[in-house]
């Protein structure tokens, strides 16, 4: 399992590696490869990556482009998702809102290919503890490392063959263990189509022993269906994790 995340130097533009893109400023797990074996049957890989690269304009909004990716013999191709996005990430300091419009296309492994046009939303800033940045810090080596609890919500919507709404709920709990610390980060979402919700949710989640110099042990699991393709994944899976620089908020 790798995790990486990478802070360009022009500027206050930044490219970050993680688990997915799947919500404006997420990326809050690791990317992920693994080798799986099960039954004494063969040795099969999963990959879960995500790229986001964030544009500031000085004009109140950030532009987004990415790419993600999970993919690997472990999947069937109804798992398999691929797709890339472009968007604007917009922050309204009145009502204390974040909203997302863009444009995402998604394949299964190119069988379904769909284009969708969408929009999300999400709190920023309502009081609520944890809300969007972690509830403690404290300076390591001269860094401010963040600990405790973190989440935000989102609602969205999406249209392009048909209509895709969602209900997101991000959080991650951060704990120091002397020189090392162990995060949990887990991302739930539900998706209405066909007029009702009709038992689409996907759940995944990670726990990390960081044991220092970005290196971490990390136990990854998904359960659920996801699009395009809707197919059913429960799995378990341990990897090596490398997250570069530490979370910062």
């Amino acid at each position: 399992m790798i995790a990486l995340a990478v802070v360009m130097a022009t500027q206050q533009s930044a490219v970050a590696i993680g688990h997915s893109y799947s919500s404006i400023g997420a990326l809050r797990q690791p990317a992920t490869v693994m080798a799986l074996r099960s039954n004494g049957g063969p040795w099969l890989t999963k990959l879960d990556a995500g790229l986001l690269a964030t544009l500031p304009t000085g004009a109140g909004f950030d532009l987004q482009f990415g790419v993600r990716a999970s993919v690997g013999s472990a999947r069937t191709r109804a798992e398999r998702v691929i797709s890339a996005v472009a968007r604007t990430d917009w922050s309204f300091t009145g009502p204390n809102l974040g909203l997302g419009i863009g444009v995402e296309f998604e394949t299964d492994d190119f069988n379904i290919n769909k284009m969708m046009a969408g929009a999300e939303l999400t709190p920023l800033a309502w009081g609520a503890v944890g809300l969007g940045r972690f509830t403690h810090h404290r300076m390591e080596g001269g860094v401010l490392r963040p600990y405790g609890l973190r989440w935000r919500p989102w609602i969205g919507a999406a249209a392009g063959e048909r209509f895709r709404g969602h209900a997101r709920l991000e959080a991650a709990l951060r704990v120091p263990l002397g020189g090392m610390a162990i995060e949990g980060a887990a991302e739930g979402t539900s998706w209405y189509s066909d007029g009702g919700f009709n038992g689409i949710n996907y759940l995944d989640a990670s726990l990390s022993l960081e044991t220092g110099h970005g290196w971490s042990l990390t136990i990854t699991a998904e359960e659920g269906r996801r699009p395009p393709g809707f197919g059913r994944a429960s799995r378990v899976a341990v990897g090596i994790g490398l997250r570069l620089p530490p979370p910062s908020n």
